[in-house]
């Protein structure tokens, strides 16, 4: 396997899992009609802060899907060592240290995302480019910076996608369906190991489906675990990655420190 840069891993592997989805989120028409508020205070300047599984996903039938709200979703604001999101009503305790990327940051890793998956194939850049462009990229926190390259580099994403340009998915456990389709079409790039079926697992009282996926490589074995829910008219989803068990259990911290209002 060739070796790859963890700096893009993240952002990468969000991009394969929304372009298998096949209709993604958000418009650039729609994000200029307003139909998301910015803060790009919260992102443009890094910042520092201090399971049970079951066989099956228990989700109800349709999760929130038919919640009204006037809000528009907005990007979210760091406060002190907390990200918060009006829109879904979510606050998560940051980790001490860990730096919050600003927008340059998240689109050099793009960037190299875009270089790993598509190459020179001109249809496969048109496609990555669509899936980046219909994504809402809310949070991206790591340990060391997300353009360092180093094997201790642990990641945490919360993104979501708008429930009126999914094809007939209602529930977290069909998104993820779909997400694993994905990571399994681009095997030969991103070798990742699927074994596990999609499970169950609460977060701040709500019941999200949840995907492991593992990668092995000579240097490192990464681990990254996928958790999608539906409400608010979106699926929201979080993306831990991992490549020891000390990052993994500060990933885990944060999850249990999710709240929703």
């Amino acid at each position: 396997m060739k070796k790859f840069k963890i700096a893009g891993i993240i952002l990468l592997v969000a991009i394969l899992a929304f372009s298998s989805v096949g209709c993604g989120g958000i418009d650039k028409e729609e994000v200029s009609k307003g139909e998301i508020i910015s803060n790009e205070k919260s992102s443009e300047k890094p910042s520092e802060a201090s399971e049970k599984p079951s066989d099956k996903p228990s989700e109800k039938p349709s999760e929130e899907p038919s919640e009204k709200t006037d809000k528009k979703l907005d990007l979210g604001k760091n406060e002190g060592d907390t990200y918060k999101n009006d829109y879904f009503g979510l606050s998560v305790k940051l980790p001490k240290g860990w730096k919050v990327a600003s927008d340059e940051e998240k689109k050099q890793v793009l960037n190299m995302g875009k270089q790993v998956v598509a190459g020179d194939d001109k249809a496969k850049q048109a496609e990555v480019e669509l899936a980046e462009a219909k994504s809402v990229y809310l949070l991206m926190v790591s340990k060391i910076g997300m353009n360092q390259q180093s094997y201790d580099n642990g990641n945490f994403m919360i993104m979501a996608e708008k429930l009126s340009f999914l094809q007939g998915i209602n529930k977290g456990s069909q998104y993820l369906e779909h997400v694993k389709k994905g990571l399994q079409d681009v095997k030969a790039q991103m070798p990742y190991k699927l074994d596990k079926p999609i499970y169950s697992e609460k977060i701040g009282g709500k019941e999200f489906a949840v995907l492991d996926a593992v990668m092995e490589s000579e240097q490192l074995k990464l681990t990254q675990k996928y958790y999608a829910y539906v409400m608010k008219g979106y699926a929201l989803v979080f993306i831990g990655t991992s490549t020891n068990d000390e990052n993994a259990k500060i990933i885990q911290g944060m999850l249990d420190s999710m709240k929703f209002e």
